[in-house]
């Protein structure tokens, strides 16, 4: 996944806009189930015709990278406001990470 453009899957900024945070949780804990039984994650499997691979990360880890997301959503968009719509080369940086 990237940030801000579609790649092997869609962009994950705004995601927690979007889902819950536990289908954010679920989809990283568990891609091939939740494309077996989750409607939204069946459409997005039809749409990027790539499965989501297993992580094999800890509830932990992936309880901080939804952290990490919800931290791009509401202070990435505060940073970008605040340099008149780009992001500040100082917040690019900790995206990359």
């Amino acid at each position: 996944h990237k940030l801000d453009e579609r790649y092997v899957g869609p962009a994950v900024k705004g995601i927690t806009k979007k889902r819950s945070p536990e289908w954010v949780m679920n989809m990283i804990l568990n891609p091939v189930e939740m494309t077996q039984k989750d409607a939204t994650a069946q459409e997005l499997l039809g749409e990027f015709l790539t499965q989501m691979t297993f992580q094999d990360v800890s509830e932990t880890d992936a309880r901080h990278v939804l952290e990490y997301f919800r931290w791009v959503d509401e202070k990435g968009d505060l940073l970008a406001n605040a340099n008149g719509g780009k992001a500040s080369e100082k917040s690019k940086a900790k995206t990359k990470k």
